[in-house]
């Protein structure tokens, strides 16, 4: 079993057993992938990220959480990336399950009423362990809650231009997102 979570009134058991190991791609190694124990060693112990601000970035643990949200948001890409590397699954099982804790105390995070608003760089990071978690439990109620999701900062900081469809990086909300988008086609030069 996953431990409860961390955070809200709600603790439910997760089973390990419900793992769907086998949807984990098993891609052939790249240089310098992390370890699956530096990757496990990164995850096994709770990640406070339940407050927003520099008083979330005061109460991340320095051993094994990053203090910025783009630091975050590498280190969980990292991780998920390695994760799906050719490894046999038993050697991956033990940094899956730490990985997934975090997304299991991310989705409790959400249902706690926690947001990871757009902000710069600030709180990147949260919706790609809450969607590998959703995927790899096939928790339809995790992965309702993501499709669902205006409380992630990716959801507020990536918008579709209206030039051919395609997504550009920039606040679609009080940062002046016309701006940027006008910005960004005069820059490629398809304005």
């Amino acid at each position: 079993m996953f431990r409860p979570p961390y955070v809200g009134a709600q603790k439910p058991y997760y089973s390990t057993d419900d793992l769907k190991t086998d949807l984990l791609p098993s891609y052939n190694p790249v240089d310098n992938a992390p370890t699956l124990q530096s990757v496990e060693s990164r995850f096994q112990r709770v990640q406070l990220d339940h407050k927003g601000g520099a008083i979330g970035r005061y109460l991340h643990p320095v051993e094994n959480i990053p203090d910025y949200g783009g630091d975050i948001g590498s280190r969980n890409g990292d991780a998920a990336l390695r994760l799906m590397l050719n490894d046999p699954i038993a050697d991956r099982t033990f940094a899956l399950i730490a990985y997934l804790q975090y997304g299991i105390d991310l989705y409790h995070m959400a249902l706690d009423g926690h947001i990871w608003p757009a902000g710069g760089g600030h709180r990147p990071g949260q919706k790609l362990p809450l969607v590998f978690s959703a995927v790899m439990l096939e928790n339809q109620d995790m992965k309702d809650a993501v499709m669902a999701a205006d409380f992630l900062h990716e959801e507020k900081l990536a918008g579709v231009g209206r030039h051919a469809g395609i997504t550009i990086y920039g606040s679609t909300e009080g940062y002046g997102f016309e701006t940027w988008e006008r910005k960004y086609w005069v820059s490629t030069g398809s304005a």
